[in-house]
């Protein structure tokens, strides 16, 4: 509840490795920083915040940063689903520029020899 605490240093405060999560629910929690748009950000991203705050948080968030946030390797694991759920949602596409995608047949399967050469 600090008046010399900005949003800015809310977001710092999220994004450091060594913040607790007790700290980071707190922030969730919090009447006020819960509220800013920078800060749920952070809160999407970081692992320690509670799904349900999260799931709040990603229907409120702009298409561009859901894209963003979406192709973003740090993003838990677990948010990932809802993010793709909420862009589906708004008819937008979930493609990762720079991902590689394999197309599997059955005929592809039967001898994997030449994919293995490739692999080592």
């Amino acid at each position: 509840d600090s008046s010399v605490l900005t949003e800015e240093n809310i977001y710092k405060i999220i994004n450091r490795p060594a913040t607790k999560p007790l700290i980071i629910t707190m922030i969730s929690e919090h009447p006020k920083w819960s509220l800013r748009y920078l800060v749920r950000f952070g809160l999407i991203r970081n692992f320690h915040t509670p799904m349900s705050f999260v799931t709040k948080f990603i229907s409120d968030m702009k298409t561009k940063d859901l894209k963003d946030l979406y192709s973003d390797p740090k993003l838990p694991n677990s948010t990932k689903p809802f993010i793709f759920s909420e862009l589906q949602d708004r008819k937008e596409s979930t493609d990762i520029e720079g991902e590689k995608m394999f197309d599997l047949s059955d005929e592809e399967d039967t001898d994997l020899t030449d994919t293995w050469k490739e692999i080592y």
